[in-house]
């Protein structure tokens, strides 16, 4: 079933799409806070959308990193380091 909201949203943390369907799983609500499983899958999101934008920085060019006042060595420095 597709979120119902005005703008598509969810009331859930975590949607997921696959062949099978949508799975959410929910926002914490009178039942308490998001399961172990819920905040480690966020968890890991979160680290994944860091790796890419660390991805992403180490691609720009000297010319956009001065843009944004970030320096070569800084930028490789950065996207060197590990998933956190």
């Amino acid at each position: 079933m597709p979120c119902a909201g005005p703008d598509n949203s969810c009331n859930s943390l975590l949607s997921i799409r696959s062949p099978l369907g949508e799975v959410r799983l929910g926002a914490p609500g009178p039942s308490g806070p998001p399961s172990l499983l819920v905040r480690a899958i966020l968890a890991l999101r979160e680290m994944l959308a860091h790796r890419r934008q660390r991805r992403a920085l180490a691609r720009l060019d000297n010319r956009l990193l001065r843009d944004i006042g970030v320096s070569r060595e800084e930028a490789e420095r950065e996207s060197a380091k590990r998933l956190e």
